[in-house]
């Protein structure tokens, strides 16, 4: 309405206006499709992101469940800042609280039988050192003096330069494994002893 009237008066200084109410108009317009448009596109991220949050969390789920089927848990140690990451299943394997436990190298260290700690720790630096794949098998000691024994495997990635700068490995329970071999041990060395006392 504003415009028409502006046009209706006929006047040079009335054109003009009508013409700038005009652009003024468009302008608006405009923009305001642009921001409609980006408020439509943030909104749909904004759903993708939930979206995708949801499918990850999901992922995330079964892989706990998976890695708790087959007793088998991941770690990452970043060597450049020390902070070692472990997945929900090497907190239980190890029996340790995730919220009382600063993960680090040394605790991770700390946390292996005493008899086993240096050969543990020499066995990982001799493969940082000789760029190969780390692969050993230990015993974890408990406070009500129970053994567990893991088998942990570990590849070590490298800069340009050649230096360490992260480890990604996994850590098994093959406690009932060792058991079960030991107990056949065990059962051999009786069959031979008898057999060589009924000689």
């Amino acid at each position: 309405p504003l415009v028409a009237r502006f046009g209706m008066e006929g006047s040079t200084l009335s054109l003009a206006m009508a013409v700038m109410v005009a652009l003024f108009l468009i302008f608006i317009a405009v923009n305001a499709s642009h921001v409609g448009r980006s408020l439509l596109e943030n909104f749909q991220l904004r759903i993708k992101a939930v979206e995708q949050e949801q499918v990850l969390r999901k992922s995330e789920a079964r892989l706990n469940q998976a890695q708790h089927s087959a007793r088998v848990g991941n770690w990452e140690l970043d060597l450049a800042g020390n902070k070692l990451h472990w997945s929900d299943e090497i907190f239980r394997i190890f029996e340790i609280d995730q919220n009382k436990f600063e993960a680090s190298y040394e605790a991770f260290l700390n946390a292996i039988h005493p008899d086993d700690r240096d050969r543990v720790n020499k066995a990982y630096s001799d493969s940082l050192v000789n760029r190969e794949s780390y692969d050993i098998v230990h015993r974890l000691k408990f406070a009500d003096e129970r053994i567990k024994f893991v088998h942990e495997r570990c590849e070590t990635h490298f800069d340009a330069a050649g230096k360490p700068i992260r480890s990604l490995g996994t850590v098994q329970d093959i406690t009932e494994q060792k058991l079960a071999e030991n107990t056949l041990r065990e059962s051999e060395a009786r069959y031979r002893a008898v057999t060589q006392t009924a000689s």
